[in-house]
């Protein structure tokens, strides 16, 4: 499973290309690779905010608890991060699902770190495991529904493009 460079031309471009024509023209292929690369930067842009929440030196105290808004925050925040994540990956990967279950990867991952950046970095805010599973919950919400949907369309999400 690794990550192919090369712009996918799958759906969403489709109506780029004439009837009869195989290959995509020279400006086809920028808007094509264009788009990807804007999707990718969307997706480190929303990392670094995130980024700059988790390392804030003195945020708002939140409640605390297993079921507070701190932690609905951190899932929800994780989840948008999981869409976009999905979204940049398509045109790299040669199956939508292995689009995804990079994101997941990257994001379970990228909260991790979050938590221990907080913990090792930043005064007067610590790491907790709380927040990793709240990370971890937001990105698989996302991933779950999109694993069933190609597991049942795709049979068992072999799907490639």
């Amino acid at each position: 499973m690794t990550l192919n460079m090369e712009p996918c031309f799958w759906a969403p471009t489709s109506h780029l290309f004439k009837r009869g024509r195989q290959f995509p023209s020279n400006s086809e292929k920028f808007m094509i690779q264009f788009d990807g690369r804007f999707r990718l930067l969307l997706f480190i842009f929303a990392a670094l905010v995130i980024l700059g929440l988790s390392v804030m030196p003195n945020p708002p105290v939140p409640q605390s608890g297993i079921l507070s808004w701190d932690k609905a925050q951190h899932a929800f925040a994780y989840a948008f991060l999981m869409i976009l994540g999905g979204w940049a990956f398509l045109p790299m990967t040669p199956s939508r699902l292995d689009a995804w279950r990079y994101a997941l990867f990257i994001v379970v991952g990228y909260g991790a770190l979050m938590e221990g950046a907080q913990a090792l970095l930043t005064r007067g805010r610590s790491g907790d495991l709380a927040d990793i599973l709240a990370n971890a919950l937001g990105g698989l919400v996302i991933y779950i529904p999109i694993w069933l949907l190609y597991c049942r369309k795709f049979n068992g999400g072999k799907e490639k493009r």
